[in-house]
């Protein structure tokens, strides 16, 4: 560790910072090992002995003028002849080699050593892996760090940061290093980037695959599917929808035999106002069962009120009983427990399902029902209006299935990349097609894991726009997110977060992140989030987010070694982001 730089003496030692202080002609420029070299302040390297061949590395986080060496006059230019540096521990250089966490602290007047570029580039060696290198250290221009890619590939991630802080530009460049490294990577690696604003169509290294020119498979949406497009409350609308789908799964047999049911509780229903209200609702579902014509709704007519007396109810009741035969089940939960049949499901199917239910709720006396799954039906209304004609998203005739199968098995000369175009959606839509892409991915991972775990494929889910679908989850039950986030390592499936608000994030899925791209960040609530949920992420490292440069991002988390700001080299990717100027240049 032949360091001959020295920069000052430590004059104060606390458990997370030491103090040291300087003499400015300590620290001017000077030219060592052919490299000009001078202390800048903030964010420099520095290190101490705290024995022969073991030292502690520092990060400079804040520099104070500490002492004079003469008296001034009034009104004379004050000029510091002595600095103080506080600094953060960062890791332990043994031998040349850096491993984080510190083991000694150095004493105070132990000496302190500044670190050049041809230092810290040999330190950064020795933690990288030679495949991803995106950027130059910051007050360091001529080290170009590698990533430790291994780490940062079975590691979830985030890219964090303010609009046109650079986080596009930042996974746009990540993913143009790795497709250049596309040759240390197994055959059965997928990296899949949800592209919701088109700023990653322009990658020529990557498969372009336009969702909109596809449908969903409806038949095997699940009630999860549903629920993190719908957003239905727990307790009042989540079994309102779980029983709408179950519904609408079942055949036209059991469906006419459910209004049979359904009517026939109408029939005996005691809550109306008036026999006026009660006939129109049985006459709704009666009506699905036998039609509407003269003479299948001429039982119907001759029931009716005369005076207090009801007249034709049991001619009524024989009509509906003579649809439910004694072999046949006698309540709408029988049916639903034995219709196993594996039918294709429609919107107009979820949309009866729904109907149904309702239906179901009101001849038992809940008349509000309706009112209290508003938000929800207004969801699904949005859905089916947008998305269920014929170029719709949920519509069979629009193009090809959606679904993975498809990536599961890549040609040699196809890409290991693939943009998913996912512009044209809305929330409603985003978070039931990435709750479904995400939780099918999860299942037939996890699937394979049981019987050719060897053969599993990686999948790299890069989310853009995270803080629109992978949100802070308010129920109980894990999101698909969230189980992948805890589970996912086992199944070769991590996560990427891209995310301009990370205070709307799932916690559960930050806590398990491992390396962080923190950009510009400026946003007081945010800002208390990164703290809070950041490891590795200072009070200095965060008071310094706001003054970010764009296109300089902070690297943190339990990936990356060294936590250090990152100048990111963009070349072409860097404008393709950027904002256009309604100014005219012609003036």
């Amino acid at each position: 560790m032949q360091n001959d730089w020295q920069v000052g003496s430590v004059e104060l030692v606390a458990a997370d910072y030491i103090e040291f202080s300087a003499r400015t002609s300590d620290i001017g420029a000077t030219l060592r090992q052919g490299k000009v070299q001078i202390a800048r302040g903030i964010n420099d390297f520095v290190y101490t002995l705290v024995r022969w061949n073991v030292g502690v590395l520092f990060r400079v986080s804040k520099v104070r003028n500490s002492a004079f060496d003469r008296e001034t006059e009034d009104n004379s230019l004050d000029i510091p002849e002595k600095l103080s540096f506080t600094c953060e521990p960062v890791g332990t250089l043994k031998e040349g080699k850096f491993t984080p966490g510190i083991v000694s602290f150095p004493m105070v007047g132990d000496r302190v050593y500044g670190v050049n570029s041809v230092f810290l580039d040999r330190i950064f060696s020795g933690v990288g892996d030679d495949l991803v290198s995106m950027g130059t250290v910051s007050n360091y221009p001529d080290v170009h760090p590698f990533i430790n890619a291994e780490k940062l590939l079975t590691s979830h991630f985030a890219i964090l940061g303010n609009t046109g802080s650079g986080k596009s530009t930042t996974l746009r460049v990540l993913l143009d290093r790795l497709s250049k490294a596309n040759d240390s990577f197994k055959e059965n690696v997928r990296f899949l980037i949800f592209d919701v604003h088109g700023d990653y169509e322009h990658l020529k290294f990557a498969r372009q695959i336009n969702v909109q020119k596809m449908h969903l498979p409806l038949k095997e949406l699940l009630s999860e599917d549903w629920e993190a497009a719908l957003l239905p409350s727990e307790k009042t609308q989540k079994p309102i929808l779980n029983r709408a789908l179950q519904i609408a799964r079942t055949s036209a047999e059991n469906r006419r035999l459910i209004y049979a049911i359904l009517t026939k509780m109408a029939v005996s229903d005691v809550t109306h106002d008036s026999f006026v209200m009660l006939k129109r609702s049985v006459t709704k579902w009666y009506t699905k069962v036998f039609g509407d014509s003269i003479d299948d709704t001429k039982v119907l007519h001759e029931w009716f009120q005369k005076y207090t007396e009801v007249q034709g109810e049991d001619e009524l009741l024989r009509k509906i009983s003579s649809v439910i035969s004694e072999d046949l089940p006698q309540t709408i939960d029988g049916i639903l427990a034995t219709d196993t049949q594996s039918c294709n499901v429609t919107l107009d199917d979820i949309d009866e399902g729904f109907d149904i239910v309702f239906g179901e709720e009101e001849v038992q006396g809940n008349r509000r029902v309706r009112t209290n799954t508003e938000t929800m039906m207004s969801r699904f209304r949005n859905l089916k209006s947008k998305y269920g004609d014929k170029n719709g998203l949920l519509n069979s005739d629009n193009g090809k299935p959606l679904q993975i199968s498809d990536w599961t098995s890549v040609l040699h000369d196809e890409s290991k990349f693939l943009v998913l175009n996912l512009t044209e959606f809305d929330d409603d839509a985003l978070r039931l097609v990435s709750n479904y892409l995400v939780r099918a991915i999860f299942q037939s991972n996890y699937s394979m894991a049981q019987t050719s775990r060897d053969n599993m494929p990686f999948y790299y889910l890069y989310l853009d726009e995270a803080h629109r679908y992978v949100k802070e989850n308010t129920n109980d039950e894990s999101t698909a997110f969230e189980k992948i986030a805890r589970e996912g390592r086992k199944f070769n499936i991590y996560l990427g977060i891209i995310s301009q608000i990370p205070s709307e994030l799932s916690r559960v899925v930050l806590s398990q992140t491992g390396a962080f791209f923190i950009h510009r960040i400026q946003n007081a609530m945010d800002l208390e989030f990164i703290q809070r949920n950041v490891p590795s992420a200072t009070k200095t490292m965060v008071a310094r987010l706001p003054s970010l440069k764009a296109g300089t991002v902070l690297l943190s988390g339990n990936a990356f070694d060294i936590p250090y700001e990152l100048s990111v080299e963009a070349d072409e990717y860097a404008d393709v982001s950027a904002s256009l100027s309604p100014i005219s240049k012609e003036r």
